[in-house]
């Protein structure tokens, strides 16, 4: 097999990842299922939106790294799509899945959690490189 050929089996944990998001995003919640009340806690959702996205860019990173894409352009490139995916979720809450509704803090903890994500394989690639 040639070094260059890309083993796309390597992404479907990213891509597993990407649809539980997606499902979780833009799943309407039911209010049928009586809970108890929950925990208030300020910003919880924002933690949420970071863990999501930091796992969707180790799960991504991690395939580019065994695909042979070990360089900077590897996190950068992670960013990106993670940057798009969530901007795109947020738009679709707003515009097209009521009750749900898109924030722009939302969108910055996406960007951080795969930020996050992209940063530590970057790191962790290196470590084990040497």
């Amino acid at each position: 097999m040639r070094l260059n050929t890309i083993k796309y089996q390597l992404y479907i944990p990213a891509l597993i990842v990407a649809v539980g998001i997606m499902i979780c995003s833009l799943a309407t919640p039911s209010i049928s299922i009586s809970l108890p009340k929950p925990i208030r806690i300020p910003h919880l959702d924002k933690f949420v939106h970071i863990l999501m996205y930091l796992g969707f860019a180790l799960t991504l990173a991690w395939a580019n790294i065994k695909n042979h894409i070990r360089t900077l352009s590897n996190a950068l490139t992670t960013i990106a799509i993670a940057t798009v995916y969530g901007g795109v979720i947020e738009l679709l809450q707003k515009y097209y899945f009521p009750p749900r509704t898109g924030e722009w803090l939302d969108w910055v903890a996406d960007i951080l959690g795969a930020t996050i994500g992209s940063i530590i394989i970057f790191l962790f690639y290196k470590r084990n490189r040497k």
